[in-house]
């Protein structure tokens, strides 16, 4: 019946797609031996809160829970298990002779199953891939996101001569969320590891800045019950430097054409990321420059 056949496919489809990344595989093996906990799945993958939420979603056919709360395989989850392990750990079998002769069919059956190994295997490459290349886009645009609400925030300081408490604590906090999501990058885009490193250094060297400008502000409000820093023309001046060069590093290293879905695109140019690292090393000479304006 079409219903039933469509049924089938759509399920096979579900269980491909849900094994397509190699944490998700992992899960799987991890939940067959025991049932498992969401803390105890957390600790076993090494893995952020925001990943693994991620993976079980795209696990909702494959994995339930009991009556205790726990994360278990369902049948289904059974089956793509079955599956997994027929692909990656294929049974050794010698061929049977029948009359002093090969038997034909079992021949056919092996090169067709090696056929469909191969291709189930390419068929994961290409969708980890997939994947992998619209999670580094996805992160890139969350970034581009933090850097720009950051950079209002230091031009409204500029703009009133002043940093409030209000403003370092959102300007902090997006501080740690770019530092958080430069460790994710460094991950997904390994071929450029080094330079995201040395970009994330200087990001990591203005939130320690912008941590201690703010104990600061807290100190002069319970002493002199003073919420906001002054700020004069040179120490403005600096922190304009400041806010140009960020605007430069996420400009050469967060690429505008950056494309999502079932054909992914992240180009990453090699001078532009040159670039954006020498002027992190700038930016850090600065920010020790503005340090000692501010008596940090």
């Amino acid at each position: 019946m079409m219903f039933s056949r469509g049924f089938e496919e759509d399920t096979y489809s579900k269980i491909f797609a849900a094994l397509k990344h190699p944490v998700r595989r992992k899960i799987l093996r991890i939940l067959n031996e025991s049932p498992c906990t969401y803390t105890r799945l957390l600790n076993s993958l090494g893995i952020e809160t925001g990943f693994l939420n991620y993976h079980l979603e795209n696990l909702n056919e494959l994995v339930t829970k009991d009556e205790s709360g726990k994360y278990i395989l369902s049948a289904f989850g059974n089956a793509a298990l079955t599956l997994v392990a027929g692909v990656e750990y294929p049974s050794k079998r010698k061929p049977r002779r029948v009359f002093g002769k090969v038997n034909s069919y079992l021949v056919v059956f092996l090169v067709i199953s090696l056929i469909l190994s191969n291709a189930f295997l390419f068929y994961v490459y290409q969708e980890e891939y997939k994947a992998k290349t619209n999670a580094f886009g996805e992160v890139l645009i969350l970034n581009r996101g933090f850097l720009s609400n950051s950079i209002n925030v230091i031009n409204s300081s500029i703009t009133d001569s002043r940093f409030s408490q209000d403003e370092l604590i959102i300007l902090y906090d997006h501080m740690i969320q770019l530092s958080r999501q430069y460790k994710v990058i460094e991950s997904l885009d390994y071929a450029h590891k080094v330079q995201w490193s040395q970009i994330e250094d200087a990001f990591d060297a203005f939130m320690e800045f912008s941590e201690d400008l703010l104990q600061k502000i807290m100190r002069l409000k319970s002493e002199k019950n003073q919420s906001s820093i002054y700020l004069n023309y040179a120490q403005c001046q600096y922190l304009e430097k400041i806010k140009s060069e960020l605007r430069d590093i996420g400009a050469y290293s967060m690429p505008p054409q950056i494309t999502l879905g079932s054909n992914p695109s992240v180009p990453i140019d090699e001078n532009d990321m040159t670039n954006a690292v020498n002027i992190s090393i700038k930016l850090q000479e600065k920010i020790i420059s503005l340090r000692s304006l501010l008596d940090l």
